[in-house]
């Protein structure tokens, strides 16, 4: 009877440990669970933007716009975005007094980064790929420049409205038939602003 009892006991601590080691375990598992990140599917991790702006209103009219689309690479930081987009500019300049009125196509893309700081607020890098048209006896003149600057942005969901605001970092010297010494910013402006429409910032 004693033996038997000691089986019984021994038997019944065995269990107890055996369910205790699976309950931990069980534990552990849907901690983990809980604590790795979801990988999400590369659709999810698109993000996209639409921007307007800069316009001028000196001896005619201009007005630019960009699109862009970008991706969120990692599974557990997305507030860093990186991506392409392209960008134009379209002016009509009058010249007074003459028939020399003309219409101005630009174009250009560029890869950029974002880093979102908080929930409206972000910064951004672009590095500009430029084609601009400086007359109808002229080839375009390409060049590449630099921009930096950042956006402030509000919304509900997944779509957010605002502004954005790059600063041309680096007005260094390109070939200009027309002006001897001409920089970037002769051919492109300094500051570029524009209403932002961002999806997914």
């Amino acid at each position: 009877m004693r033996h038997l009892t000691t089986f019984f006991i021994g038997l019944f601590l065995f269990a107890l440990a055996t369910d205790t080691v699976a309950q931990r375990r069980s534990r552990t598992s849907t901690r983990e669970r809980e604590e790795k990140p979801e990988k999400l599917a590369f659709k999810d991790k698109l993000t996209y933007g639409l921007f307007l702006g800069t316009t001028g209103f000196g001896n005619g009219f201009s007005i630019s716009g960009k699109a862009e689309a970008g991706v969120k690479p990692f599974d557990a930081f997305d507030a860093f975005t990186a991506g392409v987009g392209s960008k134009f500019e379209f002016a009509f300049q009058n010249n007074f007094g003459s028939n020399n009125d003309r219409t101005i196509f630009n174009y250009g893309f560029y890869p950029f980064a974002r880093f979102r700081i908080t929930e409206e607020i972000y910064l951004k890098g672009e590095y500009n790929f430029f084609s601009t048209d400086i007359g109808p006896n002229f080839d375009r003149i390409n060049f590449d420049f630099p921009m930096v600057g950042g956006g402030y942005v509000q919304g509900f969901d997944r779509w957010k409205v605002g502004f954005e605001v790059l600063i041309l970092a680096g007005d260094s010297e390109i070939d200009n038939p027309i002006v001897t010494g001409a920089t970037t910013s002769d051919l492109y402006t300094l500051i570029e602003y524009n209403i932002a429409f961002i999806y997914k910032l």
